[in-house]
């Protein structure tokens, strides 16, 4: 092994050819910058961060205030070129062998080195990489949320009892026990800390009441989730609910919101002009009104179907 310094430049002579370290494809990105700021725009410009720019640019500078923004603004959406992290395993394995045992050692050490350096650099892409997925999918969410809590009710309305227009049954098959949700939803003590107009969290409280009571024994119920999609979330080990606790859970939230009557889901204004039920009446004194609010409360209840499995979803 032959060293040479050439303009400051540590060179290895292998064989016939000069290979400096100078060529790794980091090594000039910052040519002709000179603030923290200026490089770290740089360097993520490409969406592939090179480790040995990322490198030397924290040798020149201290980890301040434009560091931690440059981590918590700009390091989103990134990869780490593993490819040129390999490069250096390339190098460490070119380097001929000497005949001195301290020189033996130190290429030992090179080599366990890069390949520590491009473990690690694998290990944060990867990190990055479910990084991204998991922020995509809390946008999902919080999307989700926000959709639910947009869902509107007429004035006054609430989730209740007393709202129930016929008897809610849930059936036993094991784990699950069998519960009367129309006791269930009497029995619920709505909180204090909850607004009245937050809805969707009232609804959320009580299914949250009723899975304490769902399965025997009682913590059973951690192992399910309600699918949002065609998937589960990233927990595979979670069982999906079943789907007619999903179905009879909804239509009874829509059932104790007021929008489980008939009339509201198979009504017409103009059936229901000729043959006036109770529910028709109640609407309005004429024929104006009450086509008004029951368009409204149809409405209501197809956002209020869409969220539910949000809400149990939610709720587990």
């Amino acid at each position: 092994l032959k060293l040479a310094f050439k303009e400051e430049s540590l060179v290895y002579q292998l064989g016939s050819g000069l290979v400096p370290v100078g060529t790794r494809s980091g090594s000039n990105l910052f040519d002709g910058l000179r603030s923290f700021n200026e490089k770290s725009v740089k360097l993520v410009a490409e969406k592939k961060v090179s480790p040995v720019a990322f490198g030397k640019m924290m040798d020149l500078h201290e980890c301040g205030i434009e560091y931690n923004e440059f981590l918590s603004s700009r390091c989103k959406d990134i990869k780490v070129d593993v490819p040129e992290s390999k490069q250096l395993q390339e190098w460490s394995r070119r380097v001929p062998e000497s005949s001195h045992s301290v020189v033996r050692e130190l290429k030992k050490i090179v080599v366990e080195q890069a390949h520590a350096i491009v473990g690690l650099s694998a290990l944060i892409d990867a990190l990055f990489t479910n990084y991204s997925e998991l922020r995509s999918e809390i946008h999902r969410a919080n999307a989700h949320i926000s959709n639910a809590m947009r869902c509107k009710l007429p004035e006054n309305t609430k989730l209740s009892h007393r709202n129930l227009t016929r008897r809610w049954l849930i059936q036993a098959n094991t784990p699950f026990v069998e519960q009367n949700l129309n006791e269930l939803l009497e029995q619920w003590a709505r909180s204090s800390h909850v607004k009245a107009s937050d809805h969707s969290t009232q609804c959320v409280d009580f299914l949250r009441y009723y899975f304490i009571k769902a399965t025997h024994p009682t913590p059973v119920i951690q192992s399910y989730s309600c699918r949002l999609t065609g998937k589960n979330a990233k927990n595979t080990a979670l069982l999906d609910l079943p789907e007619d606790v999903v179905t009879i859970l909804i239509e009874f939230l829509l059932d104790g919101l007021g929008l489980g009557h008939e009339e509201i889901k198979n009504g017409t204004t103009e059936n229901l002009k000729l043959h006036p039920t109770e529910f028709w009446l109640k609407l309005g004194n004429n024929d104006v009104v009450p086509k008004g609010a029951l368009l409204k409360r149809k409405e209501y209840r197809a956002d209020w179907a869409v969220a539910g499995r949000q809400l149990i979803g939610r709720a587990l």
